[in-house]
């Protein structure tokens, strides 16, 4: 039994602002104002902020490269669920339960 709650524990960090924690819309919006940022002809002027802004860019562009690649497999296998459903084939039931 616990005797602590687990807000008080060390390395529990709260989220600074409530809501989901991967919200991919806002990190798209977010990608394209960076990018608009990064064009700027003046952005080398801070060198500093200019690598803040770029890995800061990069970052969020590998989180949503990541999440498109786990929507698409998982609508790959979304599809191929149905077709063994439907056909009633164990060697594509098979493929979908170790593609996930």
């Amino acid at each position: 039994m616990l005797t602590t709650p687990r807000s008080s524990w060390p390395w529990v960090r709260r989220s600074p602002k409530p809501g989901p924690i991967f919200d991919v819309d806002a990190k798209r919006a977010s990608i394209a104002e960076l990018q608009q940022e990064a064009a700027a002809p003046d952005l080398w002027n801070d060198q500093a902020s200019a690598k803040t802004l770029l890995a800061r860019l990069a970052r969020l562009e590998d989180d949503v490269k990541a999440y498109d690649v786990l929507a698409r497999k998982h609508e790959d296998l979304a599809v191929l669920n149905e077709l063994a459903t439907a056909e009633d084939d164990p060697g594509v039931e098979q493929e979908v339960k170790e593609g996930i």
